[in-house]
């Protein structure tokens, strides 16, 4: 009669453990399938949200509505969803109008922006946009 209440119990323990688990992985994984954050910066490039300007530094979010500037010497990588970025290089300007991975829009005012993406068959897909 012990055998049927042990396994009762190992197998709640088990779910318990795996839900534990999932919690986890879906905690670090939350920074990266949500919204765009800068992956690499060099030289001058800063963000615009509401009336303030601040240095563009690796790891801030950014959100809907910010503008992304990068002066002479500036260069930045941005992480759009794990595998995914958008990489703007000198005197380019953009805005972010939708940081939803799966609906994600960019307005490019000048400069040039490139985007390596992913498809589902892990193949790379790059282009360039000049404005």
């Amino acid at each position: 009669m012990r055998y049927p209440r042990s396994k009762s119990l190992l197998l709640v323990i088990a779910l318990v453990m795996n839900a534990a688990t999932i919690g986890a992985q879906q905690q670090s994984f939350e920074g990266f399938a949500i919204g765009v954050r800068p992956n690499a910066v060099k030289g001058e490039v800063t963000y615009q949200r509401e009336n303030g300007t601040f240095d563009l530094e690796p790891g801030l979010k950014l959100e809907e509505g910010d503008f992304i500037k990068s002066g002479a010497n500036g260069y930045a990588e941005l992480l759009l969803h794990p595998g995914n970025y958008l990489r703007i290089g000198p005197e380019t300007e953009f805005q972010i109008f939708n940081d939803q991975h799966d609906r994600m829009r960019f307005k490019l005012n000048h400069g040039v922006m490139s985007f390596e993406i992913l498809s589902r068959e892990e193949e790379c897909c790059r282009t360039s946009l000049t404005r």
